[in-house]
C-alpha cells in the first residue's frame, strides 16, 4: 500500500473538517494518506482534486445565508411568513461557531439572535429576495450571504477482508489484534471500520497481521475519496441590502427616498451606496427616490 502526500495550499485561517472533527491549518500544510486498493493516487491543489494526475473533483462555492432577528422573539415559518419549504435553524454548519462569534463580536451583532436559512427548490436569489423582503416588513434586523466549499480529503474508512472458505473469523483472534469494530458482510467477506480516521499509520500493519490468518484470501483497505471534508472560508459574510435602503440601516422608509433626493440635490451623488439605485437600471437617479416612495405608498394602502 503506498502512502500518497497531499499537499493543501489553503488560505490563512480557513478551517477543515474531517470526518473525525475540527482542525485548523495554515498554508502549504501537508496530509498524508493511503491509496485504494487500486493504487489509484489522490493529491489536491487549493482547488481541484486529481486521481491518477487527472482532475477527479474540483471544489464547489456554495452560498450559506444568515440573518438576525431585532428581538427575543421564537424565529418559526410561521412568525417569518413564510411557507414550509423554508429551514429556518440557529444552528452553525459543522465549524462555523468559532467565526461565527468572531463576525458578530466585530460587528456589534448578537450571537444568540443568528439563525440560518435555506429552501429546497429555490435559487440563491430567490433567497436574496426573501431576505429583503422580511427586512422591510421588520421581521429581520440584517442578512448576509456567507461562501464556503467543499473539498475532497481521502481518508481510511476500513479494510474489506475476503476468506478463502466460510468459517467463521474474528480478526480480534489475531495476535496483536484487539478491540476492532467488524461485521460479516456474506459468508466469505467481512468488514473492518476504521472510523473515518486520516490517520492510521499502522494499516499495513493492520493488514499483514490479518492476511497471516491462512483462511485469508485478500485484506484491503478501503479509502472514502470523496464527500469527507469541507472549508469554511474566514471572508467576512457579505451583507443582502434592500434595494433603495440609501441610508444602510437595513430598511426602507420615506428617509431613503428623502436621503436620495438630498445627495442629488448636494451634488454628493458618489456618497449614496449602489444598492440606493431602486429600480435597477444601474444608475442612482431621482426616480429611484420616487419610486421608493410609490412603493411605501402602495405599501401602506395594502
Amino acid at each position: 500500500m503506498k502512502k500518497i502526500k497531499r499537499v493543501l495550499a489553503v488560505l490563512s485561517a480557513a478551517t477543515v473538517m474531517s470526518a473525525t472533527g475540527m482542525s485548523f491549518v495554515c498554508a502549504e500544510e501537508t496530509y498524508e494518506y493511503y491509496a485504494n486498493s487500486e493504487n489509484s493516487e489522490y493529491s489536491s491543489d487549493f482547488y481541484t482534486v486529481y486521481k491518477n494526475g487527472d482532475i477527479h473533483a474540483e471544489k464547489k462555492f456554495i452560498d450559506s445565508f444568515l440573518f438576525f432577528v431585532p428581538e427575543d422573539v421564537e424565529v418559526t415559518n410561521e412568525y417569518l411568513e413564510l411557507s414550509d419549504d423554508y429551514i429556518i435553524s440557529s444552528k452553525e454548519p459543522l465549524g462555523a461557531v468559532s467565526l461565527l462569534k468572531n463576525f458578530t463580536e466585530k460587528n456589534n451583532l448578537e450571537y444568540e439572535k443568528a439563525y440560518w436559512i435555506s429552501c429546497s427548490g429555490k435559487g440563491d436569489e430567490e433567497i436574496v429576495q426573501t431576505l429583503k423582503e422580511l427586512m422591510i416588513n421588520n421581521k429581520i434586523d440584517a442578512a448576509f450571504r456567507w461562501n464556503y466549499y467543499t473539498f475532497t480529503q481521502g481518508v481510511i474508512n476500513g479494510i474489506n477482508v475476503k476468506l478463502k472458505s466460510d468459517i467463521d473469523f474474528n480478526p480480534n483472534d489475531i495476535e496483536g489484534l484487539e478491540n476492532l469494530s467488524f461485521k460479516k458482510v456474506s459468508d466469505t467477506e467481512y468488514y473492518i471500520s476504521m472510523d473515518n480516521k486520516t490517520d492510521y499509520s499502522s494499516a499495513e500493519e493492520i493488514v499483514e497481521k490479518i492476511k497471516s490468518n491462512e483462511n485469508v484470501e485478500s485484506a484491503d483497505i478501503y479509502v472514502l475519496s470523496d464527500l469527507l471534508g469541507r472549508v469554511l472560508y474566514s471572508t467576512e459574510p457579505i451583507y443582502v441590502r434592500i434595494d433603495g435602503d440609501s441610508n444602510s440601516d437595513n430598511r426602507l422608509t420615506a428617509n431613503d427616498a428623502a436621503y436620495i433626493a438630498k445627495k442629488l440635490a448636494e451634488r454628493q451623488k458618489e456618497m449614496l451606496p449602489t444598492y440606493s439605485d431602486f429600480n435597477g437600471d444601474g444608475n442612482v437617479t431621482a426616480l429611484d427616490a420616487a419610486e421608493v416612495a410609490k412603493y411605501l405608498a402602495e405599501k401602506s394602502i395594502d
